[in-house]
């Protein structure tokens, strides 16, 4: 008879609880399933209220650097996401601070070692 060893038994046990987290997400986006145009329109709507905000063309003196280090793509939608279903969204829709900043970029860095 063949027996399970502790990382199978623990392999075994992950798989079953991304299987029931995978459903539950599915079950529960339903619930906020909505169809292009409602995403269509929300985005028309933003870039009509940017085209009217009126632009600063004066030159800065100053600026700040925010420097976020462990920040990637992936974290910023979590943290997104969580601040929504804190406040009893979806989450994807919600928009940190930084998100409406006017100038942002994304850089990667690597290690020259290895």
């Amino acid at each position: 008879m063949y027996a399970l060893n502790d990382y199978e038994i623990s392999v075994s046990i992950y798989k079953r609880y991304v299987l029931i987290w995978i459903v539950a997400c599915m079950l529960n986006q339903s619930a906020y399933c909505q169809d292009r145009w409602h995403w269509y329109q929300k985005s028309k709507g933003n870039l009509l209220r940017n085209l009217k905000h009126e632009r600063n063309y004066n030159v800065a003196k100053n600026i700040i650097l925010f420097v976020g280090d462990g920040m990637g793509l992936t974290t910023i939608t979590a943290a997104r996401i969580l601040r929504g279903q804190h406040r009893g969204q979806s989450g994807e829709e919600t928009s940190l601070a930084f998100d409406k900043f006017e100038h942002v970029a994304l850089a990667k860095v690597r290690s020259g070692i290895g």
